[in-house]
């Protein structure tokens, strides 16, 4: 079989050739313009500086990445929390989901400045916002739906239906219904 023949190779192939030739024409139209490079640089000065600062990118790429793993863990403590903590106490079911759902409604790119001036522009306004991003998928009804069917049965098998090994629960009590509470 050539190696042509598979549609996946043929897309990225194509994909790569149409990139090049946007590129080589970005170039070619960017410079007998003259535009200023301010505004349209050429994508050879482009490279130039990406290879000069790269030992700088790497540096942020890792505080990045550092910021959004603290964050990320961090929404998925309070989170877990929070669906546990709904699971066994109902009474404050109502009041935790609604000030999710206020969180989950609020533009995220309207409190990222807000953070910035009220955590000021160190890491921990960067956690809190990966934080505030996270939190709702952490929190959220399926996940309660989950550690509720767990807290009734802990008695599973592997079902003989499911291709994917997801387990399923072998009393009819840990399957979530239309009525559960939790909906």
């Amino acid at each position: 079989m050539k190696l042509m023949d598979n549609p996946a190779v043929a897309n990225i192939v194509k994909s790569t050739i149409a990139f090049a030739i946007l590129i080589a024409l970005w170039q070619v139209v960017g410079q007998l313009t003259h535009a200023p490079e301010h505004i349209v640089p050429l994508p050879s000065k482009i490279g130039e500086v990406f290879v000069r600062t790269f030992t700088s990118q790497l540096h942020h790429l890792g505080a990045t990445g550092f910021a959004t793993v603290c964050g990320l863990a961090l929404a998925l403590v309070v989170g877990v929390l929070l669906a546990i903590a709904v699971i066994y106490f109902a009474s404050i079911k109502g009041a935790v989901l609604t000030v999710l759902a206020a969180f989950n409604s609020i533009p995220k790119i309207a409190v990222a400045p807000l953070f910035v001036i009220w955590f000021g522009l160190g890491i921990e306004s960067k956690i809190l916002l990966a934080f505030l991003l996270a939190i709702f998928p952490c929190s959220s009804i399926r996940s309660l739906d989950w550690a509720r069917s767990r807290r009734t049965c802990s008695i599973f098998r592997r079902s003989p239906v499911a291709t994917s090994g997801a387990y399923s629960p072998r009393c009819g009590s840990c399957t979530p219904s239309p009525t559960s509470p939790i909906r």
